[in-house]
């Protein structure tokens, strides 16, 4: 080959590079073949995995524990089909993630190819960016607005097909190098005047909190968000991807924002005057931010990146259209030092030990099986305090959520609004693959674990010594409590399973299992799973015990 020519992936493989991408999730396809090949040479780990479903999660969970964008390489047909899923996570999440697909050959299209298909009609409406790159030295151009647009204003996924003739193509080297000064790192600053009357509004306010998204996260402003906490003395909540930019200890931290399963924020919301939104949604998990959850005469002051988001399901005082970054610097500012507010921190803190004692009795069961607040609690316990926490959409899931809390940014991964079953392993995988030094935790129920158990053998593959903890009951307990609710114990129809040893793929996967039946059983197998430095499985018999967010689920409609 002429020295100053190279092929498409070679271009592709140095876009990347560019980006500062050096690892990408994959499942080998006959097609990428050329950018395969080019990926060493610009310190790109290629890691290939079980299933594209596992190489699209990996690419979301890299995204959420990193803060900088995953990217997950698909071949054409079936194999983009599945990752396809993971892309609905990034839209709903607000994640930046970067599919890239190969297509049928352009010189063969509408011939009747086998896999061939028109993608992006399928993948437009779970995107915020999805195109053809039908010329080889137009990748470049084209990867340069994939990752800009990932990146801007409310991150989210974005698509490139490539046909396979385009990726095999030479070019002159000029043309293969990626773009230059083509997005800028300047953040949007608020409105002085609309930060003024926020301050003035919440200077006035005698209840106010603040709820944090993940806004907060992406802008990199847990620094920036803890300082305003504590200097205004206000109390603050975080939810979905802000979780772990205020440490758990913090003085005026309360917990996960969410109605169902905390208690003080219930409390907070009925009686707050002001709320400040920074960064988030008015979203189920807030109760829409409506009456009878929220006061119904508090007022709101919500900041976000994007203007149409504010306002919505909520009428709002002030709403600032800016980075949450700057926002709350402004904002700091504006405000100085706060009152004291003491009668109402007192009376959260009231709240807060109120519920932590209802729950000491269950935390400490010596039940068998074991009961879930047990296993979390000997989880919390052990966890190192910037360890990882991975976990999915079951019910043990909504226990997690209620029961683990983070103390470090992109510490906390979890699928959210999805609701999506199985992206727990890959977050895991990829959590790891990020932060090698750092202990990485996934709990999965046993209907949840079948969706990627496979992954562990990716872990294993790529030395990514994470720890699942399966709580085992055998049943997909969440809708099984459903349909005894709604139906009696006759209507439990296709939710029940049988017992397995999913502990012995530990030693299939070339890892660790063990069978943990007992609670005083359960800080020594974490020990040694952690010990083993190999990927682990600890399958833990458990109590089915409907979480916070199922019990609020089942309470009776008024």
């Amino acid at each position: 080959m002429n020295a100053s020519k190279v092929k498409g992936g070679t271009a592709l493989a140095a876009c990347l590079a560019a980006e500062k991408v050096n690892t990408i999730f994959t499942l080998s396809g006959g097609g990428l073949s050329p950018f395969y090949a080019a990926c060493p040479d610009y310190g790109i780990r290629v890691v290939h995995t079980r299933h594209e479903y596992g190489a699209g999660f990996m690419a979301d969970g890299w995204a959420r524990a990193t803060g900088e964008p995953g990217v997950c390489v698909t071949t054409l047909g079936p194999g983009l089909t599945n990752a396809i899923t993971g892309m609905l996570s990034g839209i709903m999440g607000g994640v930046p993630i970067v599919f890239i697909s190969s297509c049928t050959p352009v010189s063969a299209w509408d011939l009747g190819t086998a896999q061939g298909f028109e993608h992006l009609p399928l993948v437009k409406p779970v995107t915020k960016y999805a195109k053809t790159v039908y010329e080889t030295r137009r990748i470049p151009e084209y990867v340069g607005n994939a990752f800009r647009l990932a990146r801007t204003g409310r991150p989210g996924p974005v698509f490139l097909e490539i046909p396979g003739d385009v990726l095999n193509a030479e070019v002159s080297d000029e043309q293969a190098r990626p773009m230059i000064n083509y997005r800028t790192d300047a953040r949007a600053m608020a409105d002085p005047a609309l930060i003024e009357k926020a301050a003035a509004l919440l200077k006035k306010a005698t209840q106010p909190i603040v709820i944090v998204g993940s806004g907060v996260f992406w802008s990199k402003a847990s620094g920036e968000l803890q300082n305003f906490v504590t200097t205004t003395s206000i109390p603050v909540f975080t939810g979905r991807l802000s979780r772990g930019t205020v440490p758990s200890d913090h003085p005026f931290y309360f917990g996960i924002a969410s109605i169902s399963v905390n208690d003080v924020f219930l409390k907070a919301v009925r009686e707050a005057d002001v709320v400040l939104m920074v960064g988030g949604h008015f979203d189920y998990m807030l109760g829409f931010g409506r009456p009878p959850i929220f006061n119904p005469s508090s007022k709101t002051i919500q900041i976000d990146i994007i203007a149409e988001e504010i306002g919505r399901n909520r009428p709002i005082e002030v709403g600032i259209v800016g980075d949450a970054k700057m926002a709350l610097g402004q904002l700091t500012q504006a405000m100085g030092k706060g009152k004291p507010r003491a009668n109402w921190i007192g009376a959260l803190r009231q709240e807060k030990k109120k519920m932590e004692s209802e729950r000491a009795s269950r935390e400490n069961s010596d039940d068998v099986p074991i009961y879930p607040l047990r296993l979390l609690k000997e989880i919390r316990s052990f966890l190192n305090r910037d360890a990882i926490f991975a976990c999915g959409s079951g019910d043990i899931d909504f226990w997690g959520e209620h029961y683990i809390e983070p103390n470090v940014p992109g510490s906390y991964l979890r699928s959210g609004q999805i609701g999506a079953l199985g992206s727990d392993i890959p977050y895991a995988v990829a959590a790891k693959l990020a932060n090698p030094s750092r202990q990485v935790l996934v709990l999965v129920g046993d209907g949840g674990f079948g969706f990627s158990a496979m992954e562990l053998e990716t872990a294993a593959r790529y030395n990514a010594p994470v720890v699942c903890v399966i709580a085992n009951d055998h049943a997909w307990a969440m809708i099984k409590e459903q349909q005894k609710a709604a139906l009696g114990p006759k209507g439990v129809v296709a939710t029940e399973m049988p017992d397995r040893s999913y502990e012995k793929l530990g030693a299939v996967f070339g890892g660790y299992g063990e069978r943990v039946t007992r609670p005083d059983q359960l800080k020594g197998a974490l020990e040694r799973a952690f010990s083993s430095a190999a990927p682990a499985i600890l399958n833990v018999d458990t109590r089915t015990d409907p979480s916070p967010e199922l019990q609020w689920m089942l309470r009776p409609k008024k």
